[in-house]
């Protein structure tokens, strides 16, 4: 009896070994498993993801030297398919020859009109953006993976990864299929290659994508998504063809770690996003006027509303400018400065004056500190009387931000007084309660958000 139970014990040992035997000997195909990878993410696709890219390169300015420059991007994201929106945050960390800088850009998109649309929000500034996707097409290509079923390759040598076990899919792409990730890593380093339309427009065909795919052995679904590009200093070097550089990419990489498959919240834009998009729109055209009575102009981020004085007439207005005039040709012109400070304010009245040489039969001038609403401002005025008339020359300036490196100033100028030789006589007589208007007529804008 024993017997019996021992050799029954090892014909079931025999016939199992036989089975697993069997099953092992049907192998997958790497098409098959793409096919399931594919078959996966349709039914569940991503819903959390973080990407990381990194380039090292050395520039090459000839007798000038050389740099060394990296960058690394990290972008965190959210994706909801129902409805569908997607959020991202993207820390870029640029190290130029040992000077390291970071910045910060936010990423909502939404559905407007049937189209998916992204809101940007980068230094405190609003960007409206058409992705040219439908919602369907969006949804999809946030939670599809790049992958060319002619020549994908399972790695049999990687079978785990953080102790999960794994399928580890191998497959080659051109640049042109990864145009956005690259068009992205370029743009990083802002002006140093070529401005955005010339980095877009580039010939990525030279670029060879090396690519990892990790799936989880029994969802399909990816954990992690690794890609190697070389053939980059064709791309860049055609870039810098009129600038007398030369790059030598050192390395490009992009990973993506696939974090949830889990139904995310809808996103949703902050308040007031929609109508600073629109804004900065126009103020990005040069159109300094709203549209509802009040004018913003800016230079780079320094950025101010004003409401124009009562009694004047808009003669001339530009993005960083607007020049008011009134009957009796008084005129108040305001104007946004970059780096300049009292002594050029001053110098600039000094200018004025030395011109006017031996000319006028007096001149008084007095510098003051004045209070506003809104401002504190620095004042420089200016009485220079003629044989016929006195001109008032009045200039008053305020610090109305900082970018780190130097202030941004508004700088209010008022004329009063003529003679335009054909009988057309005023003195001036700016009151200081109608100098004070002036100046409290302009304030900081709310469009740079924090």
């Amino acid at each position: 009896m024993m017997r019996m139970k021992r050799m029954v014990t090892v014909i079931l040992a025999i016939a199992l070994s036989i089975t697993c035997c069997a099953c092992s000997q049907k192998l997958e195909t790497p098409t098959e498993a793409a096919e399931n990878m594919r078959a996966a993410l349709a039914k569940n696709p991503c819903g959390q993801a973080r990407a990381i890219v990194n380039i090292e390169l050395t520039l090459n300015g000839g007798e000038q030297g050389a740099v060394a420059l990296s960058t690394t991007t990290t972008t965190d994201m959210t994706i909801s398919q129902e409805p569908v929106s997607g959020y991202a945050v993207a820390t870029v960390d640029v190290d130029y020859d040992g000077e390291k800088s970071q910045s910060v850009t936010e990423n909502y998109t939404v559905v407007e009109d049937g189209e998916a649309v992204a809101y940007i929000k980068s230094s405190g500034i609003w960007i409206r953006m058409s992705t040219g996707q439908t919602p369907e097409d969006y949804a999809d290509s946030v939670s599809s993976v790049a992958l060319d079923g002619s020549n994908v390759a399972i790695d049999k040598t990687v079978t785990e990864l953080n102790g999960k076990a794994v399928i580890c899919l191998t497959t080659q792409l051109t640049g042109q299929n990864m145009r956005p990730v690259l068009s992205g890593v370029l743009n990083n380093f802002g002006s140093a290659f070529a401005d955005s339309s010339a980095i877009a427009g580039a010939d990525y065909s030279s670029v060879i994508c090396d690519s990892r795919i990790y799936l989880d052995k029994e969802t399909y679904l990816p954990i992690s998504y690794e890609v190697n590009f070389t053939g980059m200093n064709d791309v860049l070097n055609a870039l810098l063809a009129d600038t007398g550089m030369t790059a030598d990419v050192a390395s490009c990489t992009s990973s993506v770690s696939f974090l949830s498959y889990e139904k995310q919240q809808e996103t949703v834009l902050p308040g007031g996003a929609k109508e600073k998009a629109e804004a900065w729109s126009r103020l990005m055209a040069g159109e300094p006027d709203n549209g509802d009575g009040t004018f913003t102009i800016r230079e780079g981020t320094g950025i101010v509303d004003i409401v124009p004085p009562a009694g004047f007439e808009l003669a001339e207005k530009d993005y960083d400018h607007l020049y008011f005039k009134r009957d009796d040709n008084r005129e108040v012109k305001y104007t946004v400065y970059y780096g300049w400070g009292s002594a050029d304010f001053i110098a600039q009245m000094d200018r004025r004056l030395e011109r006017y040489g031996n000319l006028p039969r007096e001149l008084s001038r007095e510098q003051l500190t004045l209070g506003g609403d809104t401002l504190d401002f620095e004042a420089d005025i200016a009485g220079v009387t003629w044989e016929s008339y006195e001109e008032g020359c009045m200039n008053a300036w305020a610090v109305i931000g900082n970018d780190g490196t130097a202030d941004y100033c508004i700088l209010v100028e008022v004329t009063d007084g003529y003679n335009d030789g054909l009988g057309g006589v005023k003195s001036a007589d700016v009151t200081p309660d109608e100098f004070i208007a002036y100046l409290n007529a302009v304030t900081v804008s709310g469009l740079i958000s924090e």
